[in-house]
């Protein structure tokens, strides 16, 4: 087998074909999604992958070192994070993956304060070939709505929430599915404001944003309410197999009656079934022994929760638990 961490030494053809029929395919291990992480200057993308005996492409990872802030702030936020888990072929080795991981770690182990694989498919099959790889599998959900149809999507949301949203709807609501960047760019300093106020934790520059509007897998949308933003939505989408919810915020607090969170996600929910993806991946759902608001809120959207774990390296543990103070829930 052969490993390389040049995009340039693989097949793209083949790259794309895997992303595609390979059951452990997400958008965020497409070209495109390598694309859209090498195009921002706050991240520092990698790339590993492996090559079988037979001169086929077995799997890669793809992924992204983040950092916030200026320096020293930087120091405490460089972390690999690998959205989406590696992408595999079906007839991928325990060996094949072994060296793919273990590649990957040596290349990161100086460059981030730890290395994780955030899954959103079921890897738990691979629990042994991470741990004999050194990495830690931990608990970690994650949170998943049905958007086949509008029928489901209606059905599954809590009464509740459903009679919220509805009323919400009947007020002068407008959806910007395709908002300019300067509308883009006016609600970012409150998509930032927001997301530390929610979860104390830093959120890309708005040029990520400004990139993500541009990419052909990016989706942004924001609501208003008589003219002004009142809510936020940013995913990443598969094809017609999947759509990740990335960003989204509301200013929920001045505009209690019209549940902007509430209005957005529904409204995104609606626009997946429109153009036929079948599944919304709301992304993280907290750790399964801990309380967690936010998966509360996405249970009242309908969501289902799954236990798709994380898998994590720490390459500098004291100072991961550093940050683990300072943000909480370090992400």
């Amino acid at each position: 087998m052969t490993i390389t961490h040049s995009t340039d030494a693989i097949n793209k053809k083949e790259w794309s074909d895997l992303a595609l029929a390979s059951p452990f395919s997400s958008a965020f291990q497409t070209p495109e999604g390598h694309s859209l992480y090498a195009s921002c200057a706050e991240f520092s993308p990698f790339f590993t992958a492996v090559v079988g005996d037979d001169n086929h492409l077995k799997g890669v990872v793809s992924g992204a070192v983040h950092h916030n802030g200026p320096f020293p702030f930087s120091l405490l936020t460089r972390r690999a994070i690998v959205f989406g888990g590696p992408l595999l072929a079906p007839d991928i080795t325990d060996d094949e993956l072994f060296e793919l991981l273990n590649a990957t770690t040596l290349f990161l182990r100086r460059k981030a304060i730890y290395l994780e694989y955030r899954f959103t498919e079921d890897y738990t099959r691979f629990n042994n070939v991470f741990r004999r790889a050194g990495i830690t599998v931990i608990p970690v959900l994650d949170a998943i709505i049905d958007t086949s149809s509008h029928e489901v999507i209606c059905k599954n949301i809590q009464k509740r929430k459903r009679r919220q949203v509805r009323a919400a709807l009947r007020n002068d609501i407008e959806i910007v599915d395709t908002p300019t960047k300067e509308e883009i760019a006016a609600f970012y300093p409150r998509l930032r404001r927001l997301h530390w106020k929610a979860s104390f934790k830093p959120i890309p520059t708005l040029d990520y944003f400004l990139k993500l509007a541009d990419s052909p897998i990016g989706v942004i949308s924001i609501l208003k309410h008589n003219g002004k933003p009142i809510a936020f939505n940013a995913s990443i989408v598969l094809s017609e197999r999947k759509l990740y919810h990335i960003y989204s915020i509301g200013e929920d607090k001045r505009n209690k009656e019209l549940a902007p969170s509430s209005v957005a996600l529904y409204t995104l929910l609606h626009s997946a079934a429109d153009h036929h993806i079948p599944i919304c991946d709301l992304l993280g759902a907290g750790i399964p022994s801990k309380p967690y608001g936010v998966r509360d809120f996405k249970i009242r959207m309908g969501a289902t929760i799954l236990d798709y774990q994380r898998a994590r390296k720490l390459f500098c543990p004291l100072v991961f638990h550093v940050a683990s103070l300072l943000f909480h829930k370090y992400e």
